[in-house]
């Protein structure tokens, strides 16, 4: 059985860019079976992670404790029948506005949380769109 992962966060004045996590995730996912993306937005990240349930939900825990980030909120913890991400350990995406509208989002904000996802739906649609829309990692 596979399990989804989805949560989003802020960026804290510890992240010094993805380069690091990058590595960490390769060197420790590929192990674990979990595989995904991490996605940058402005100060934000939303982050999509599949695997066994325990693992996966095991990582999470581990990821609240990274002072990188602060203001996690779990978005999604579901079964999926397939794997989104096969083809990476974790992958990685920058937004800009750009693609947004070229994926009909308008913009995300500055600030992404809780209260934004009920107010701001394109932010459902953007996850959505990581898992069916074929993101290239850059």
């Amino acid at each position: 059985m596979l399990q989804r992962l989805i949560y989003l966060s802020t960026k804290t004045e510890s992240y010094k860019g993805h380069k690091t996590i990058l590595e960490q995730s390769v060197k420790n996912n590929g192990a674990r079976g979990i595989s995904g993306i991490l996605l940058e937005y402005e100060n934000n990240f939303i982050q999509y992670l599949e695997g066994d349930p325990i693992e996966v939900y095991s990582l999470f825990k581990r990821i609240e404790q990274d002072d990188r980030h602060k203001d996690i909120w779990l978005v999604d913890y579901s079964p999926v029948s397939s794997r989104a991400f096969s083809n990476w350990g974790m992958g990685f995406k920058k937004l800009n506005n750009t693609e947004l509208k070229a994926w009909g989002i308008e913009s995300l904000g500055s600030q992404i949380s809780a209260d934004s996802l009920q107010e701001r739906p394109e932010l459902l649609q953007l996850i959505q769109m990581i898992e069916f829309s074929g993101i290239k990692s850059d």
